[in-house]
Order: structure tokens, then sequence, then C-alpha cells
């Protein structure tokens, strides 16, 4: 499930999220893991004393952004939100994050030529997260008003590469094209083969 279906969960209810580790925190014989999806946020903690020593070591080792499966009970938390925590039974990582990531993902310390060469990871920024949703939320909006008018709203995408022209026969029709780039090898595959 979602975090946000796990927080909505009764106590005691057994469940299993996935997400990344944005966060992992060791106090004493306690792990806290701040877990991320789509959804939101969801705090799992793990207790030494109740899980087996190499599943607690596994949990407190593992690198943020490291992409997580828990299993656990979600119970009433301590947290000052009121929200309710993952009690963590067991867990398996699913896809290790390299250490150190190659940009900083929560801070501005990353100049803007490596983040655009990182954007995937640049990305899960709160900040430029929340920019790409404002965006979306706008752009949804334009379109629904749009149709709602009965107006044809044309959108056109700006892409940073070369792009070459080729004519086709369409149904007897002289058809204009653009190949972007990345598509030339495809291009040529497709004339090669002589698929049209």
């Amino acid at each position: 499930v979602y975090n946000l279906e796990a927080l909505n969960k009764k106590d005691n209810s057994t469940v299993i999220v996935a997400g990344w580790a944005e966060k992992v925190k060791l106090m004493g014989n306690i792990v806290f893991l701040k877990l991320r999806d789509r959804t939101g946020y969801l705090q799992a903690i793990a207790f030494k004393k109740e899980i087996d020593e190499k599943l607690f070591n596994k949990i407190k080792d593992i690198s943020i952004e490291s992409v997580v499966l828990i299993s656990g009970i979600m119970k009433q938390g301590k947290l000052k939100s009121g929200e309710k925590e993952l009690i963590i039974n067991d867990l398996e990582i699913l896809n290790k994050a390299q250490t150190p990531l190659p940009i900083d993902i929560y801070g501005e310390t990353t100049k803007i030529d490596k983040r655009l060469d990182h954007r995937f990871l640049d990305t899960r920024n709160p900040r430029v997260n929340a920019i790409f949703k404002i965006r979306n939320k706008l752009l949804r909006y334009c379109v629904d008003f749009f149709d709602k008018e009965a107006h044809k709203l044309a959108i056109s995408l700006i892409w940073e590469c070369e792009t070459i022209q080729w004519d086709i026969n369409y149904f007897w029709k002289i058809k204009e094209n653009n190949l972007t780039e990345d598509s030339k090898y495809e291009y040529n595959k497709i004339w090669e083969n002589k698929v049209l």
C-alpha cells in the first residue's frame, strides 16, 4: 500500500509498503527510517530487541535514496503530529543507492550543471518537486478550461536536439515528418529494412 493508505489503517494493522529511504537515524537500540513514496512520508521504526541482529544492522546501514520494501505493524506514534508509525518486522532492499549520491538532493550546494546532469535525482528535492506539481496543476486547469469552452488547445514541446525532415508516401499523400536526433537510429533501421 502507499504511505498515505498505511497511515489511515487501524492500530495493529499489518501492512507492506515500499518507497525511498530518505533518512536513517540510529539512536541506541532503535533505528528510525523516514520512508517516502508518491503520496508522502511514513516513519518506520526498528527495535533491536524485537528483530534479529542481522536485520537490525541491515536497516541501520541503508544508504539514503535506496528503494526498500517494509512489512510491519502500524501503531499510534509518539510524534508531535500524532501520526502513526510502522514497527518494522521485515525489510528487503530492492535497490541500493550508491554512496555518496552524485548531487546533494536536499540542499542547495550542488551547481546547476551537475543538477541538470542528474535530473532524476534533482526532482526528488521537495522544492523542485513542488514546482513540477504546481506546473502540472496549472497546465491541467488550462486544458480543462479550453476543453470546457470548446476551444482547441495546441501544446508544443521544445526539444533540445537536432531534427531531420523526411517525406513518406502515406495513403497516397506526401506527409512531412520530423525525426529527433535520438530517433535517427530507428529511422535508418526503418529505411534499411524497408518497413515502410
